[in-house]
């Protein structure tokens, strides 16, 4: 009996070649749903004076060893001290309120791993 694995190694390089540009999805994926809890759960984003709020921003996906990361944030300039700031501060908009990022990470987190798996199976299985 003989064995022909061509088709076997097409699929596999096929799989190799696609596999990074699937897991970027998954990625970028929780990252949007990370965007978005901040602005709609508490502590939301505040946004009835500035930018904050329109200025939410996810970086290009950076790759390292069996790691890809993305960083989420705001590029206004007063984004950070606004996020690292006190509950006791006066926030202009109900519910909003310090931490409105790192918080959604810590409450969702396996939320957004789900969002990635999901999207990593169904590219996967697209192939």
């Amino acid at each position: 009996m003989k064995l022909d694995y061509r088709q076997v190694e097409k699929s596999l390089d096929k799989l190799l070649k696609s596999t990074d540009k699937i897991a970027v999805k998954g990625v970028r994926a929780a990252a949007f749903k990370l965007v978005e809890d901040s602005k709609m759960k508490k502590p939301r984003a505040p946004h009835l004076h500035g930018h904050l709020w329109t200025q939410h921003i996810i970086d290009a996906p950076q790759f390292k060893i069996n790691l890809i990361s993305v960083r989420v944030g705001s590029s206004t300039p007063y984004a950070a001290r606004l996020h690292q700031g006190e509950e006791s501060w006066n926030w202009t908009l109900a519910g909003s309120g310090p931490k409105w990022i790192i918080t959604k990470i810590m409450a969702y987190g396996k939320d957004y791993l789900k969002i990635q798996y999901e999207v990593i199976k169904k590219g996967i299985s697209a192939i």
